[in-house]
């Protein structure tokens, strides 16, 4: 049985029933196959809302929220990342990522 946020299957493509780019770039993070995405493994990002002109934020501030991709699960499009809320408490967000415009690593 596969968890929610199954992050197994190393390398490889699963079927996934989500479509659009940030879903592909989420999915194959979610596998371990972003080598020709990026040049290392990139989990923190900002997120691009679709009909937005800005990355979310989630703080009540007008910077971007710096998310940790945690996993996906492709049946149901869900991608869960961790961020500090305002309080500097860890929460995790819940997003499905055919809502997603884009995504963007963060710079160090």
């Amino acid at each position: 049985m596969r968890s929610l946020f199954d992050d197994t299957c190393c390398g490889k493509s699963p079927t996934s029933n989500c479509k659009g780019c940030v879903c592909n770039v989420l999915q194959r993070m979610a596998n371990g196959n972003n080598c020709d995405i990026w040049e290392d493994n990139m989990t923190v990002v900002y997120l691009l809302p679709k009909g937005q002109t800005g990355y979310m934020y989630m703080s009540g501030e007008y910077d971007p929220t710096p998310f940790t991709f945690m996993g996906m699960e492709s049946n149901s499009c869900c991608a869960r990342f961790r961020y500090t809320d305002v309080n500097g408490n860890p929460r995790t967000a819940i997003i499905d990522c055919s809502t997603l415009a884009g995504i963007s690593r963060v710079s160090e």
